[in-house]
């Protein structure tokens, strides 16, 4: 197995499952053809017609640009300043901020739909995270990730993907309703509604 594949390089310091490579290679074409990433996005607009999107974990702009094409308001966080310098080149007058995922420096119910692209594996707080997503958003949070069960050559972990189960229980704990799940091309959406 070549290091070539290896798309994610986590370093764990301090708890942290951050991806730290290029901004570049997350915009990759293969990166959004192993995913699927435009049917994905497909299925998610017509799901909950969102006006507004919070991009949470937004990177280099890679799914900002996909909701930007089709009209839709879109601010993206993340706690990767250079990522942020890479989403504002391809996405002039988004409104992109350095933030992480626990603390959003957006007002209660400022968007639609929440999304979380390859992001929720990373965090350090799942629960706090989710509270904070559904704080903004007022018709439902999307989370789009690595399956938990099929392994393929590139991606975290295994320990750190989502479970649904667990993800399950944290939406109970919240008082969240469970989520929806959809297998996609080589990755796992979930719909969690708020409206």
């Amino acid at each position: 197995m070549s290091h070539k594949h290896h798309q994610h390089h986590h370093h764990h310091h301090h708890g942290s499952n951050r991806f730290s490579g290029d901004p570049d290679s997350l915009r990759d074409e293969t990166r959004n053809k192993q995913f699927n990433a435009s049917a994905a996005i497909d299925l998610v607009l017509e799901t909950f017609q969102p006006q507004s999107i919070c991009d949470i974990g937004c990177g280099s702009g890679n799914f900002s640009s996909l909701f930007h094409e089709k009209g839709i308001a879109v601010a993206g966080v993340d706690a990767n300043e250079r990522m942020l310098e890479a989403a504002r080149k391809h996405i002039p007058n988004m409104d992109v901020r350095l933030s992480t995922a626990e603390d959003l420096p957006f007002e209660d119910n400022a968007f639609d739909l929440s999304f979380l692209a390859f992001v929720f594996h990373e965090v350090d707080d799942h629960l706090k995270v989710l509270s904070e997503a559904r704080r903004v958003a007022s018709k439902g949070i999307v989370i789009f990730d690595f399956p938990h069960d099929r392994y393929f050559e590139f991606g975290p972990p295994q320990k750190i993907r989502i479970v649904p189960d667990t993800l399950r229980e944290q939406c109970a704990q919240l008082g969240l309703p469970a989520p929806e799940v959809f297998a996609h091309q080589n990755s796992m959406l979930y719909f969690i509604s708020l409206a």
